[in-house]
């Protein structure tokens, strides 16, 4: 029989083994479909989040000179308040994702600043 990898397991499953296992501390991603409904079961199982993980697909986007970078930003600062409004003290964010990295420069490196401020 196979199974599922973890990352595919209902938050039900998961909580469950957690519990099996004397597990009482996790992370979420924020852009998980199911974010909102799976914080309530965590919190009800007593599984506290430590952090949550920013959503790091688009990440790249952070170093455009266009609008999308700033775009990107405003959803990283809605992270942010996600974790204030969660009580989670920790955003965990990439600053690239893949091959070839994009070449860094002052608009990215002022928005990523602008994002460590708020």
């Amino acid at each position: 029989m196979t199974f599922p990898p973890p990352a595919k397991w209902p938050y039900e499953k998961i909580v469950k083994s957690f519990k099996e296992n004397d597990i009482d501390r996790t992370f979420v991603c924020i852009d998980h479909p199911e974010f909102h409904s799976a914080m309530k079961f965590l919190k009800k199982n007593n599984i506290c989040v430590d952090n949550f993980h920013a959503p790091f697909r688009e990440i790249n986007r952070i170093w455009s000179e266009e609008r999308d970078g700033d775009e990107l930003l405003k959803t990283y600062l809605d992270c942010v308040d996600i974790c204030v409004k969660y009580d989670v003290p920790l955003l965990i964010a990439h600053v690239s994702s893949g091959r070839p990295m994009p070449p860094v420069n002052s608009c990215g490196i002022a928005r990523i600043g602008k994002l460590i401020s708020y």
